[in-house]
Order: structure tokens, then C-alpha cells, then sequence
């Protein structure tokens, strides 16, 4: 509908990403890439490629070489499930439905120009740190001071503060512009 043409790509059996797409997306992943395929995916982004990842929590695994593809530009994904206790930042009484404050960027102007809100339920944390010098990430989502990564991810029994958890704030999405002129949302 809206003039895209999509097709499957299997990662498993090609050696790099066809020429011709414009944009992969990874949606909703139940489990890790391999690291040859994380490697095809960070070449096709040094290359100029665009890569839309809609990735979160995986109950029984975490998902280490898919975000690895963020660890080049600096950004950590923490190992929990993020709460947030400002009221604000959740919606329907739930901590674990975030409802993020949003950056201006032409992913989100126009759902601010609407006055719309993003939930996210079950997110992890990113956390984003000092340039590397391969590219330039902007946090496009983000939690309030309160919130919280539970390490006991989903077995977690408390919205409070326990040993192990760690403190945000923290980033809940990013745009990347690789040095190569790719694209990482």
C-alpha cells in the first residue's frame, strides 16, 4: 500500500546483500544471527546500505551478535527488562509499557507533530557512549532518570531497585549514520 515491493532474504545462503535492496528489516527476531550473517549485515551498512532492526527482549536468549551491529558505534544493550517508575513514562498502570520521550528526527517528527505516543512493552536498555569514529548515533527514544534494567529480565518479581539491576536512564531507540553513508534504525 504504500509502494514498497518486499521480498525474503535469507541470510544463510548468500554471500552478501543483493545490490537492488534498498532496505533490510529485521522484525521481531525469536533468535540470534550467526556471526558470518552479523558480518554481511555490517559489511552491507559500511557499504551505504540501510537496516531497520525491530528487535527486544527474547525470552531464554539474548541476542549477541544482532547487537553486536550496534557495539561498532558505541551503543551496549543491556541484559534486563526495562521498568520505568515515573508515571509519566508507562502506560496503563504497567512500568514495563514504556511510553519514552521522543528526539526530533524524521522517524519521530511526525508522530510528535501528532501528538502521538509510542509504547513499547518489554524493551531492553541501550546504552550510548563516546563517538567510535565509524559513524554517528542519535537516541531517538529515551526513558526518564528513574528507570530501571531488571536483570532478572522476565522472572522479574519488584518495579524497585534490586542488586544487579542497573540505573538508567537509558536509550530505547537510535539512528546510526555510518561513515560509509549507511543507515542503522
Amino acid at each position: 500500500k504504500e509502494n514498497m515491493e518486499t521480498q525474503s532474504l535469507s541470510l544463510l545462503n548468500v554471500d552478501a546483500i543483493p545490490e537492488e535492496a534498498d532496505c533490510v528489516v529485521i522484525y521481531a527476531p525469536q533468535s540470534d544471527l550467526s556471526e558470518e550473517e552479523a558480518e554481511i549485515l555490517t559489511d552491507y551498512v559500511a557499504g551505504g546500505g540501510k537496516l531497520l532492526v525491530c528487535a527486544g527482549a527474547v525470552e531464554g536468549g539474548v541476542l549477541e551478535n544482532l547487537y553486536s551491529l550496534l557495539s561498532h558505534y558505541g551503543v551496549t544493550v543491556h541484559d534486563g527488562l526495562v521498568v520505568d517508575t515515573d508515571r509519566s513514562h508507562y502506560a496503563l498502570g504497567y512500568p514495563y509499557l514504556l511510553m519514552p520521550d521522543m528526539s526530533s528526527s524524521p522517524a519521530t517528527d511526525a508522530l510528535m507533530e501528532e501528538n502521538y505516543y509510542p509504547i513499547l512493552p518489554l524493551a531492553l536498555g541501550l546504552t550510548v557512549s563516546e563517538s567510535t569514529g565509524t559513524g554517528a548515533v542519535t537516541s531517538l527514544l529515551t526513558t526518564s532518570q528513574t528507570a530501571i534494567s531488571k536483570a532478572a529480565g522476565y522472572e522479574f518479581s519488584t518495579y524497585d531497585y534490586e542488586e544487579g539491576d542497573a540505573e538508567g536512564p537509558f536509550t530505547l531507540a537510535v539512528s546510526v549514520e555510518d561513515s560509509g553513508g549507511g543507515q542503522i534504525y
